[in-house]
């Protein structure tokens, strides 16, 4: 998910099934990716070649995106500190959770950004996903997801999920299918995007929903400084906004500007703070050497009598 939501609201719900080639590790490179040949023909879709191709920036050209941290976003953070912003980067997509040209009948049970690029010379779609987490999306971006290859055009991205043989995607992404809808509001309807979504994922059976399918729960601090950077500033910022946000950070009683360090230490107090685990109890031996059993526990006379 990226940027404001839209998109076509909702036409049903349904089934879909996948298959899956496994997640990339850290050190693996992008594999080759085979395409699927589409049924639909989506040139014609998209009104080729009496128009050109829809062009939204790859992430080759987006390299960093910065989001401001909600409440909701991450749980463990005082809500009097200042806002602050959770920057990541290209190199910031988790490769263990990513998962390329991949048939969706073998994905792991969850939540995912799905990209669907198209190759107009070989006539192939060529799909990306990467499983989401929880709510602050730490190494699961859809700018992350594409691959350096001009060849290819993005003409889908959204969230899918996926739990037993049920499978929804919606068409969620401000930063590509939003862009995609404007580009081609005069002559494509939201309806012709749903139905190349279910082309391109045909093998499942997909259906549509206007639901958001990420995983509405907070992270913890822990996963903020996985990946990714914080700070309280947006971009480069003006001397005047530096002034302000130390006026802010004052105010909070905060004597530094880094939150990158203040997101550590209050991790770091988080983590001594939580209450740690008993000593395992040694159960007494017998004249075997091996452990008695524990005799069973019992109920009071007044808990069976509660029981019965």
């Amino acid at each position: 998910m990226e940027g404001k939501r839209g998109g076509p609201r909702r036409t049903g719900r349904g089934m879909m099934r996948w298959r899956s080639d496994g997640p990339m590790g850290p050190d693996q490179k992008p594999r080759v990716m085979i395409g699927m040949d589409p049924t639909i023909n989506v040139k014609r879709l998209f009104g080729v070649p009496n128009r050109p191709w829809p062009v939204v920036n790859r992430g080759s050209v987006i390299n960093r995106v910065q989001k401001i941290i909600k409440p909701n976003h991450v749980s463990g953070i005082p809500s009097h500190w200042p806002k602050i912003y959770y920057g990541q980067t290209r190199a910031n997509l988790a490769q263990n959770r990513t998962y390329r040209n991949t048939s969706v009948t073998s994905l792991p049970d969850g939540a995912y950004l799905y990209l669907i690029e198209y190759n107009p010379v070989t006539n192939r779609y060529h799909k990306s996903f990467v499983r989401v987490l929880n709510k602050l999306e730490s190494g699961s971006r859809h700018f992350q997801l594409p691959i350096s290859n001009k060849n290819r055009i993005i003409v889908a991205a959204g969230e899918l999920s996926k739990k037993g043989s049920e499978v929804l995607f919606n068409l969620e992404s401000g930063t590509y299918t939003r862009n995609l809808v404007t580009k081609t509001s005069k002559y494509m309807s939201s309806n012709n995007y749903i139905r190349l979504v279910k082309n391109a994922l045909r093998n499942s059976k997909p259906e549509y929903t206007f639901e958001i399918l990420v995983p509405q729960i907070p992270a913890n601090l822990q996963n903020l400084l996985a990946r990714g950077t914080c700070s309280f500033y947006h971009g480069e910022p003006t001397n005047k906004m530096r002034q302000k946000i130390q006026e802010n950070l004052k105010k909070a009683g905060l004597n530094t500007n880094s939150a990158q360090n203040l997101i550590r230490n209050l991790a770091k107090k988080t983590c001594s703070a939580s209450p740690k685990r008993s000593p395992s109890v040694k159960r007494p031996r017998n004249n075997n050497g091996r452990a008695t059993q524990a005799a069973p526990l019992r109920r009071s006379a007044r808990t069976a009598g509660r029981a019965a």
